[in-house]
This record gives structure tokens, C-alpha cells and sequence, in this order.
């Protein structure tokens, strides 16, 4: 119900106040939710920065990684010599398999 002060006002003057407590009524709910957001973001924040002691399983073991990096590259170089072992004329038994899309010439020339 209107009190008696709304009721001596004219009805623009009505409308204008009802338009002024609605968009104070919004720029309230924003800025509440805008601050349960910072609010959270915070929290959070303080989480993503604790700082945990490392485990002794965590240290780097640099000689295992090295070691794994050199038998890799020991595997690759061996599976390179048997690839240029394959001989061109053995390659052309099986022919590629190409979409009619594909107009290059895939064969191998000596």
C-alpha cells in the first residue's frame, strides 16, 4: 500500500520514484553479489598460494632423466638405420592409399 506521502504526488513523479527504487534495488544486488565474488576470489586465492613442503619423491632425479633421454635417442637412431634399410623397389609392392582429392605424385624415384 502506498503511504500518504506517494499518494499527494502526482503520477509521473510516482512512476519516476518506483523507476529510481527499482534501479537502486538492481545496483544493490550487483554490488552484493560483486563483493560475495571478490570476497570468494580471495579465499581462494589464499589457498592457491600456501606453500607446501615438498616430498623427498618430488626431487628431480636427473641422472634417471638422462639416462631415459639417451636410451630414446639410442632407439630412434636404430629405428632410422632400419627404415633406410627398406628398399624403394619394395615400397612401390604397396601403394599408398590416397584420397581422389590427393593429385601428387606419391612414388619414390632412384
Amino acid at each position: 500500500m502506498p503511504n500518504k506521502e506517494e499518494e499527494k504526488l502526482p503520477a509521473d513523479d510516482r512512476l519516476k520514484k518506483e523507476e529510481k527504487d527499482k534501479h537502486n534495488a538492481l545496483w544493490a544486488g550487483v554490488i552484493f553479489f560483486m563483493v560475495l565474488i571478490i570476497i570468494l576470489w580471495v579465499m581462494n586465492l589464499g589457498m592457491v598460494f600456501k606453500s607446501h613442503p615438498a616430498k623427498k619423491s618430488d626431487d628431480l632425479n636427473i641422472d634417471k632423466l638422462s639416462q631415459d633421454f639417451q636410451k630414446t635417442f639410442t632407439d630412434v637412431g636404430t629405428k632410422i638405420d632400419e627404415l633406410k634399410k627398406i628398399d624403394a623397389a619394395e615400397l612401390n609392392k604397396y601403394p599408398l592409399l590416397l584420397s581422389p582429392s590427393s593429385t601428387t605424385d606419391m612414388t619414390i624415384k632412384n
